[in-house]
Parts: structure tokens; sequence; C-alpha cells
């Protein structure tokens, strides 16, 4: 394990884990508000259709760049806090 943004690491057992709550991970800045809701987003149904055709056409890489961009986008859209500019 290791905390947040870094720090030292540390042995836990499996059975001692959980998922943080909400709180928790807003109170360790790693979950804000999202900027987006997940439902009915459109670029999420794109990514989701693009990766399902790579899956379909069986091109290992296609996939795993397909994977990899749904998954980026639902961070960077849906998970962290939105950027606010002034």
């Amino acid at each position: 394990m290791r905390a947040p943004g870094g720090d030292r690491e540390w042995e836990v057992p499996a059975q001692a884990l959980r998922l943080a709550t909400r709180r928790e991970r807003e109170a360790a800045g790693i979950r804000g508000n999202p900027s987006a809701p997940p439902h009915g987003c459109a670029d999420c149904t794109a990514l989701e259709a693009a990766r399902r055709a790579a899956a379909a056409g069986g091109d290992e890489t296609a996939i795993a760049d397909a994977t990899v961009a749904v998954r980026g986008h639902f961070r960077s859209a849906h998970l962290l806090p939105a950027v606010r500019t002034s």
C-alpha cells in the first residue's frame, strides 16, 4: 500500500482492505465532484463502441488502445475534479 500522492509503502493483509468511502476519497484529494455525469455521455458511448469493434476484430493492440482510451476519458471527464479557470 502507498498513501495517495506517494510517501512510503507498507504491507497490508488483503482481508484488511476495503474500498474508501466517497468522503475518504475526497479528503485524500483522490476524487472531487465529478466534472460531468457519465450517464448519457456521447464520448463514453463512442469510445465504448470503438472498443467493442476492436474486440470483435481481434487485434490485441487495437483492443488495448481502445480500452486505454475509454478508461482515460472516464477518469479525466468523470472522476477527476473539474479544472476551474478564472
